[in-house]
């Protein structure tokens, strides 16, 4: 099984950081209620990368394929049912809120992962090493 590193998982939840405040910013030139509803979006992308990193990761010995598979799937079911709970609480508990902006960023944010190991120089890119 392919183990990312500490360091990559840092890396591409710190791209993440990155990008929801570079989206926020350019969110509050246009007002404080896109700003926030971004900033919003894009820590929920974040929060939900984090959680499946730590629960997909978390066991560094080799494993056999079915039970990291069932990890993995594991790990991503409470990934789509945090996203879910954090989006209701944003648009429950946020008094203005536009929700495109907010789902923008979020769908951008989430795919900083895909990409970074698309565009890596091969620190990130453990298809090459991994796949025949």
């Amino acid at each position: 099984m392919y183990k990312a590193t500490p360091a990559q998982i840092r890396l591409i939840l710190l791209l993440q950081l990155v990008v929801t405040l570079g989206m926020s910013a350019v969110a509050l030139a246009f007002g404080d209620v896109y700003g926030k509803s971004a900033l919003a979006g894009g820590i929920i992308a974040t929060l939900a990368n984090a959680w499946f990193a730590k629960k997909a990761f978390r066991n560094p010995t080799e494993q056999d394929p079915k039970q990291v598979l069932s990890i993995v799937y594991s790990a991503e079911i409470s990934k789509v049912i945090l996203t879910l709970l954090l989006f209701v609480a944003a648009i429950r508990f946020m008094r203005q809120l536009h929700i495109i902006t907010l789902v923008s960023t979020y769908f951008i944010c989430t795919l900083i992962p895909w990409l970074s190991v698309l565009v890596s120089d091969g620190k990130l890119n453990w298809r090459a090493k991994n796949v025949r």
